[in-house]
C-alpha cells in the first residue's frame, strides 16, 4: 500500500484495461480479489493498493454517469486495519467465493 495525493488518486490503474463489460456472476456481499492494482479511498487518505488484494463487493452494480458500458463496482478493502472503498471495472475483480453468509 502506498499513500498517495488526490492529483494521483484520479488515476486509477483498475481503469486502464476496461472492457466495459458486466459481469453477471458479481453480486452484493461476494469475496474477490483484484487482478491489477487500484485507487482505495480512506476517510482521510487514499491509497494505490497492488494486485492480489482481497475485498468484499458492496455494491456490484452500481451506474456508470460516463463512457460506455452500465456498471462497475464497489468493493471494501480492509488493509492495516482500516477499511477502504475501490471502485473499479467489473474485469478488475477475479470471484474468489460467493456471497458471505
Amino acid at each position: 500500500m502506498k499513500i498517495i495525493t488526490y492529483d494521483d488518486a484520479r488515476n486509477n490503474p483498475a481503469w486502464d484495461n476496461d472492457n466495459f463489460r458486466t459481469n453477471p456472476k458479481l453480486v452484493d456481499g461476494a469475496a474477490v480479489e483484484l487482478n491489477t492494482a487500484a485507487v482505495v479511498h480512506f476517510s482521510r487518505f487514499s491509497a494505490l493498493v497492488d494486485a492480489g488484494a482481497r475485498g468484499v463487493v458492496i455494491r456490484a452494480r452500481t451506474p456508470r454517469v460516463h463512457g460506455p458500458g452500465a456498471y462497475f463496482a464497489n468493493v471494501d478493502i480492509a488493509i492495516e486495519g482500516k477499511t477502504g472503498r475501490a471502485r473499479v471495472p467489473h474485469n478488475a475483480l477475479t470471484i474468489v467465493k460467493g456471497v458471505q453468509s
